[in-house]
């Protein structure tokens, strides 16, 4: 069973326009609904519509029970990595151009919130990836995708050499431009 939903995070470029007419329109709803309300401490928190709590990150996905995405896919792509691995589900408004993940249209997004804060919806559980990049150097670089993961380089004109395990399994060892390793989703 899901627990109460009592804290919302909303993550999106809130200096776009479309972006913050939605936010400006959903922000009453939830506090109506005696929800608290915080957003990111990053660029565009100053442009965060009344009523919402800057947060810092940490602390915001320690303490969010919903997160709600406006914005286009990319958007949701940002929320999802922050959200893994978290067990917090995740909504996403569209105000992009094609909405393949945001699915939500603006005309919708407070009978759909409605819906998620009454358990009437059903999750859709997707499957991440987790990608560690382990350098020469030693350093290690790791996160999570729900779309894919590419490894390229900045310059071309070089190869790149690659060893490719899942599940802590060897696969392959590859060379070329780059790899792109993707999900169901992407």
């Amino acid at each position: 069973m899901q627990q109460p939903i009592r804290t919302c995070a909303l993550v999106g470029k809130f200096q776009d326009p479309r972006v913050a007419e939605c936010a400006r329109a959903l922000v009453p709803e939830l506090l109506a609904r005696k929800l608290s309300v915080l957003v990111p401490q990053d660029a565009t928190a100053g442009n965060a519509p009344a009523g919402v709590s800057i947060t810092p990150l940490p602390q915001l996905i320690e303490r969010t029970d919903l997160m709600i995405a406006i914005g286009g896919d990319g958007t949701l792509l940002y929320a999802a990595g922050l959200v893994a691995g978290h067990e917090i589900p995740l909504l996403g408004i569209n105000r992009g151009r094609l909405g393949f993940l945001t699915d939500v249209l603006p005309q919708d997004m407070v009978a759909s919130l409605a819906s998620v804060l009454a358990g009437d919806c059903k999750s859709d559980r997707r499957m991440l990836l987790r990608a560690r990049l382990y350098a020469a150097d030693g350093s290690e670089v790791s996160g999570f995708a729900l779309n894919d993961v590419v490894f390229n380089r900045l310059e071309t004109g070089r190869m790149l050499d690659f060893e490719t395990r899942i599940d802590g399994r060897y696969v392959n060892s590859h060379a070329g431009d780059g790899l792109v390793v993707a999900t169901a989703t992407g």
